[in-house]
């Protein structure tokens, strides 16, 4: 069997498998924490209205945008967690299976 050829390099060094799993993994679980924390704001700004946001500091004229963005929140967190193999990416990158899970 023929090697695989070597890709081409990145920023001036060459990216190994183990580097890709590790920077996968780094933002899986940066991406993961990003939906939870934008989940977190959608859930808090359920409580106010556009004006009592724009009253806390919104810029005039945002809270309905604000609001409307917050609104697009839950279907990026149904996204997320329909997935299954990024899940798999979470902390370090993918780990050999010793079993079923």
């Amino acid at each position: 069997m023929t090697p695989p050829t070597a890709p081409p390099q990145q920023i001036g060094i060459q990216v190994t498998g183990a580097d890709a799993n590790s920077q996968a993994g780094l933002n899986a679980t940066s991406l993961k924490r990003a939906v939870e924390n934008l989940d977190s704001l959608r859930l808090w700004s359920e409580a106010y209205t556009p004006a009592e946001l724009e009253a806390l500091g919104l810029p005039a004229g945002t809270g309905d945008e604000y609001k409307s963005a917050m609104g697009e929140v839950p279907s990026i967190v149904a996204a997320l967690q329909a997935t299954t193999f990024l899940k798999k990416l979470w902390g370090t990158g993918l780990v050999p299976s010793s079993g079923p899970f």
